[in-house]
């Protein structure tokens, strides 16, 4: 009894032994170590594997297209460590090498290696994936034998580590999440898309509310450069003075009432055709051309009065006039608007150009960055 009860233990505990010579045997493990995905295909090879006792070289499209994601439903966690380190030094060191050429490669020779590097990182694994999954399944079997008593207790051992669904459901939703954190990432932070406006109508509604918020600003200084302009034409005017002050009485208030009759008028902003360039414009014209009136009205009376008080004399003070130069009339320029965006003001100013109008602009360095200013003009 003693010696009966030694041998059982003896054989509880010794290990599976495999009989390459019996078939089904090696086909049961195999099959447990492949899994019930795509067995019909694998079991061929593995088994053509083990009769010539090493692998050989044979095409596996779904290691080609899917490697990464292939290796890991396999269960072939070495080698595709083995792969991602390798193909990350590839990448490496081929970017450097582009980095430190001298002289710098032509982009064709880059966009050439790069297309060799993935094409190896492709066909590699397309080849030899047979014989990397051979390799790890015989591996397997072999640690199952050596750690399982009976034959079934190794397949078990075997299709607990093999591949199946759930592992297939895994790696379908680690791909889809991985391509959200992509699609996020790649996202534009930005996502307030800029409507750039439509040039129809009103040129001055192709202006910007900064552009809006400039022209009361800069009429003020417009204002004053056309008064400065008609005070410097007001000699030509004088030369009519003398004739109205002699037809009227003295002491009367004709001269400081009546409107220059001869001499030449500049041309003022109310001249032109400001209807294409929305109210704005027309606002400041209308602003310049009264504080022009008012200031030739102005120099016409502080002109004539000395006259008026001295009628038996008017030659001198007809000649007087005539030996000063006489100022001509400066260029007016309107403002259409202040564009912090360049391609609103090539839009504006292409506007302008089809209206037939001359047209300027020109960059500024402001306080709160570049804007472009478009005018109309020079009108003399």
């Amino acid at each position: 009894m003693p010696e009966t009860y030694d041998h059982a233990n003896a054989a509880d505990t010794e290990p599976t032994r495999l009989d390459p010579s019996t078939g089904s045997h090696l086909e049961a493990l195999y099959r447990a170590a492949i899994g019930p995905i795509r067995t019909d295909y694998y079991l061929p090879i593995l088994t053509r594997f083990e009769t010539y006792g090493r692998p050989s070289p044979s095409w596996n499209w779904a290691a080609f297209g899917i490697t990464l994601n292939w290796m890991l439903f396999r269960g072939l966690w070495l080698p595709a460590a083995v792969y991602l380190a390798a193909l990350a030094a590839s990448v490496l060191a081929l970017a450097a090498g582009m980095a430190l050429a001298q002289p710098p490669l032509p982009v064709s020779v880059q966009w050439s290696l790069w297309a060799a590097l993935l094409t190896m990182a492709l066909l590699v694994p397309g080849f030899f994936g047979n014989a990397w999954l051979y390799r790890v399944y015989r591996r397997r079997i072999d640690q199952a034998l050596a750690g399982t008593a009976s034959l079934d207790d190794a397949c078990m051992r075997l299709a607990r580590q093999s591949s199946s669904r759930p592992r297939l459901h895994a790696l379908a939703l680690g791909n889809l999440a991985l391509a959200a954190l992509v699609g996020i990432g790649a996202w534009p932070s930005d996502l307030h898309v800029r409507m750039w406006p439509r040039v129809s109508g009103d040129v001055a509604s192709l202006s910007s509310p900064a552009s809006d918020a400039a022209t009361p600003s800069e009429a003020a200084p417009r204002a004053a450069a056309s008064a400065a302009e008609s005070s410097a034409q007001a000699p030509v005017t004088m030369t009519e003075a003398p004739a109205s002050a002699a037809s009227a009485e003295p002491g009367s208030d004709a001269p400081a009432t009546a409107p220059p009759t001869a001499g030449p008028t500049p041309t003022t902003l109310a001249d032109v055709d400001l209807q294409a360039l929305g109210p704005a414009a027309r606002a400041a014209s209308e602003q310049q051309a009264a504080i022009a009136a008012q200031s030739r009205a102005a120099r016409i009376r502080t002109t004539t009065a000395p006259q008026a008080a001295t009628p038996a004399a008017p030659a001198p003070a007809a000649e007087t006039p005539s030996k000063r130069p006489v100022a001509q009339p400066g260029p007016y320029l309107i403002n259409v608007g202040l564009f912090a965006q360049q391609d609103n003001a090539l839009r504006a100013h292409a506007r302008l150009k089809e209206a037939g109008l001359p047209a300027i602009s020109e960059s500024l360095q402001m306080r709160n960055g570049q804007r472009t200013r478009v005018r109309v003009g020079p009108f003399a």
